[in-house]
């Protein structure tokens, strides 16, 4: 389905879109992507927790999905995150690949609105250093004009009680700030082989055509699929089931380009997915694409090559065995997740534990639902259900679905067994899914949301898709107990919040443990102006041995 919602919204927020011109301009799509890493070196294999934050015309920007990925210098996606947005804003992380080699990657944080435009000045982009023990870096010296030193304007003043800090002591962080205002924080191990950098990313002159799809998310996360067939028939319907803890079903037609989008709104948890049309083939005519942006070339990949020494022999090895631990001190809480509801709101619905059980499914409805008539033709089971507005019976089968996935074979349909089944739903009037009628709905669920053992179709296409990052909260475990005592504490992320509030008089203490890993740390501190712009402040500081 094409977006025209997405027209009407624009319209509303005054962006004057394409009907009013013939061009669209960049410009007034600008977003400005923020984003708060709480370390910037880190071990294949593990996460690093960051903060995001999106604005637009500095207010939270209006869509819902956020996009992160990491690049290696070859121009090859490593890995990549779909991230949710709650007011423009997420706790996120980016899980290391434990098969890259050590080296600096490029990190990019997006939307799928800007991706869409191909406009990377709308993008975050950055360096992370990663290190694998047993992969050394290859890459070579380059010269580039895309990078260059990130400037700090240490916007908000803090300081440390002491300049030197000794294993594990407890120290206190002072901040000064405006009152109200809220911060980021991460204190953390300073990255030795590479400094805060920043891309240079020139601004496109070129204009869209008004003709151009753009994919804006207001609602939720939306998968496109491509059809590679010349003849596009704009009538068929595909349809996607997202399947998981709960099912849902999306409906999409192609447009006169051969593009199918299916916009899963609030769904933002499932385990698989299944493509399907009525007709009875597989759908391989069509490929889904990878929400992510294409990847980038040219002089943005030309980063510094990571060299090791003899003498960093010390600080990796502390980083490795940081690893090791950080599953127990660095905790991921799941964020509590307002539920969304996937039923279907039917004219009647039957719960099996309540009647005889029959074999099949056909008999069950022919006993118990007298709304749905089962017919035989040929000796294949045939539905129609009662249409209750017009007071007559419906011609064709209705939308059968179990579980959330559409079935199309009535007659497979009819004589699967019923004991899985928990209950029967049935819709006796037109039922509509987006712009698609149907003649009424049968509607199955099982007890475990499994089918209830009903073989998936196999003119089904069961696709491998990104799943969406589930929002946490990141806590620290650095209370003094046994358990923690007999466990070393190399911890390389000593502080991470993603929002202190100061008080109201514009101050705020941090206490934080350092850990047992010597070295050169580093106090980052962030926060969004009155203008929507993020400023930083820094300060590093030493953990020595006594």
């Amino acid at each position: 389905m094409r977006i025209f919602v997405f027209l009407f919204f624009l319209c509303c927020m005054k962006f004057c879109f394409v009907s009013a011109r013939q061009f669209i301009d960049p410009s007034e799509f600008l977003e400005a992507v923020y984003v708060h890493k709480s370390k910037s070196i880190a071990v294949a294999g593990e996460d690093i927790p960051f903060l995001v934050d999106i604005r637009w015309q500095n207010n939270p920007t209006f869509s819902k999905m956020a996009y992160a990925d990491l690049i290696n210098r070859q121009g090859k996606r490593v890995a990549g995150a779909i991230i949710p947005l709650q007011e423009g804003k997420a706790a996120a992380y980016l899980s290391i690949p434990s098969t890259i080699p050590s080296d600096h990657y490029l990190f990019r944080v997006y939307t799928r609105l800007a991706s869409s435009m191909e406009d990377e000045q709308n993008y975050h982009h950055s360096l992370i250093t990663v290190i694998h023990p047993h992969i050394p870096p290859i890459g070579k010296k380059q010269s580039s004009n895309a990078w260059e030193a990130s400037q700090v304007k240490n916007a908000v003043q803090f300081s440390l009680h002491k300049e030197v800090l000794a294993l594990g002591e407890m120290a206190e962080l002072t901040i000064t700030a405006p009152p109200g205002k809220n911060l980021t924080i991460s204190i953390s191990r300073k990255n030795p082989f590479l400094g805060d950098m920043k891309a240079i990313i020139p601004a496109r002159e070129t204009k869209f055509s008004s003709k151009e799809e753009l994919i804006p998310e207001i609602q939720g996360h939306i998968i496109k699929g491509t059809l590679s067939e010349t003849a596009i028939d704009s009538s068929r319907v595909y349809f996607l089931s997202a399947h998981g803890e709960k099912s849902n079903l999306f409906l999409g037609r192609p447009n006169k380009n051969g593009e199918v989008f299916f916009e899963l709104g609030a769904l933002k948890e499932y385990d698989f997915l299944l493509l399907q049309t009525e007709q009875d083939n597989v759908p391989f005519g069509m490929s889904i694409e990878q929400p992510f942006a294409p990847v980038p070339s040219g002089d943005i990949l030309k980063f510094p090559a990571l060299q090791l020494d003899e003498k960093d022999l010390g600080l990796l090895n502390d980083l490795v065995i940081s690893h090791a631990a950080t599953a127990y001190y660095l905790k991921p809480e799941q964020q509590s997740i307002k539920a969304i509801s996937t039923k279907f709101d039917v004219d009647k619905s039957y719960v099996l534990d309540e009647y005889v059980r029959f074999e099949d499914l056909a008999t069950t409805l022919k006993e118990y639902v007298p709304t749905v008539m089962v017919r035989t033709n040929d000796d294949k089971y045939h539905f129609k259900l009662t249409n209750f507005p017009e007071d007559r019976m419906f011609k064709d089968n209705p939308l059968m679905l179990i579980d959330g996935m559409p079935v199309f074979d009535s007659d497979a349909f009819g004589r699967h067994g019923a004991d899985s089944i928990e209950s029967i739903g049935v819709v006796n009037r037109k039922f509509y899914l987006l712009d698609n009628i149907f003649e009424g709905l049968i509607n199955i669920k099982s007890y475990s949301n499994d089918f209830g053992g009903f073989p998936i179709p196999e003119s089904a296409l069961y696709l491998e898709y990104p799943s969406i990052q589930q929002p946490v909260n990141w806590h620290f475990n650095t209370s003094v107990d046994e358990e923690r005592g007999a466990l070393p504490d190399f911890r390389t992320i000593l502080f991470w919040e993603e929002n202190i509030r100061m008080d109201k008089d514009g101050e705020v203490k941090v206490n934080f443990i350092t850990s047992q890993s010597p070295g050169e740390y580093e106090v980052k501190v962030s926060s969004i102006s009155d203008d929507g712009k993020q400023s930083w402040s820094k300060l590093d500081f030493k953990v020595l041995r006594e």
